[in-house]
């Protein structure tokens, strides 16, 4: 009775078994995790600039008399100007442009190339001279003149090297090409109140008056931080140096004439100017193409 009562309990307990193995498992299917891409600066962007410039550029003149009236006295020594000047008042302005360039990252290092191109306006220096010159035996030669040399665009070609401070926070040094087209105006005026002999009295006056356009290339240096606050969005400050360089030109030569138009003497003058300065300037960039797609990640049960 005993063996009977065994071998029903154990046939049931292996259909309980049977049974449940037919119902449908409460077990959840398999998900997948999709994460958040990872943001690179690799891609090529495009953007627009602002910002202040000004600059310590210099203005350099020299005069030098190179003839004179034999009928009119010796005035050689006195008709010039005082040799040489040399200064200049830089006032500020505005460059505004836009840049185009490549990034390519490498873990926490990125490598870039940039080229720009922008407007400058208001970034001129200006010389102001005056000298009254005595000398040979004449009365003095009061001489003034006004010199200015603006430089009116700005484009440069960089390399950059920079380190994520994060993911999405660049620092960065840049350097390299830059040129520029360079404006230069002179304006001298002299007069020369003569007492007579030596051709007899009266005022003596001239002018002389020059410009020069070139595009100097020199070089840029600078540096600074930028910012992706969206996926394709940047935002930048950056500090640029630039040096054009040097330049010259020769105003026509002024000629002091009497008052009946008779020559008396003759000037000749040189113009230097250099062309460098500072730019600080707030930039936005769009950045073409998106974060890295990282694939989605299967949760197994």
């Amino acid at each position: 009775m005993r063996k009977f009562l065994f071998s029903g309990v154990a046939l049931a307990a292996l259909a309980g078994q049977a049974f449940a193995a037919d119902l449908p498992s409460s077990k959840d299917a398999a998900t997948y995790v999709a994460p958040a891409p990872i943001f690179t600066w690799t891609g090529f962007y495009a953007g627009v600039n602002v910002g202040p410039v000004w600059g310590d550029s210099k203005i350099n003149v020299v005069s030098t008399p190179v003839s004179a009236n034999p009928n009119h006295g010796n005035v050689l020594s006195s008709a010039a100007l005082a040799g040489s000047a040399s200064g200049g008042q830089t006032f500020g302005g505005l460059v505004g442009g836009g840049q185009v360039g490549y990034n390519y990252q490498m873990g926490s290092i990125v490598l870039g190339l940039e080229a720009d191109i922008m407007g400058l306006t208001g970034n001129r220096t200006t010389m102001f001279y005056t000298a009254s010159v005595a000398g040979g035996g004449s009365p003095p030669v009061n001489s003034a003149f006004t010199a200015t040399s603006q430089v009116d665009w700005l484009g440069t070609v960089r390399g950059r090297l920079g380190y994520t401070v994060t993911p999405t926070l660049l620092l960065y040094a840049t350097g390299g090409l830059a040129y520029g087209g360079v404006n230069s105006n002179f304006v001298m005026m002299q007069n020369h109140t003569g007492t007579g002999g030596g051709g007899g009295g009266g005022l003596i006056s001239g002018a002389s008056y020059g410009s020069a356009s070139d595009t100097r290339v020199g070089w840029t240096v600078g540096g600074g931080m930028e910012y992706a606050f969206v996926p394709n969005w940047t935002l930048r400050v950056e500090y640029l140096y630039f040096d054009l360089g040097d330049g010259s030109y020769a105003p026509g030569n002024l000629v002091g004439l009497r008052p009946n138009g008779v020559p008396r003497y003759t000037i000749a003058s040189s113009v230097r100017t250099s062309a460098n300065g500072n730019i600080v300037r707030v930039g936005l960039n769009y950045k073409f193409g998106g974060p890295i797609e990282i694939a989605p990640v299967v949760a197994k049960y």
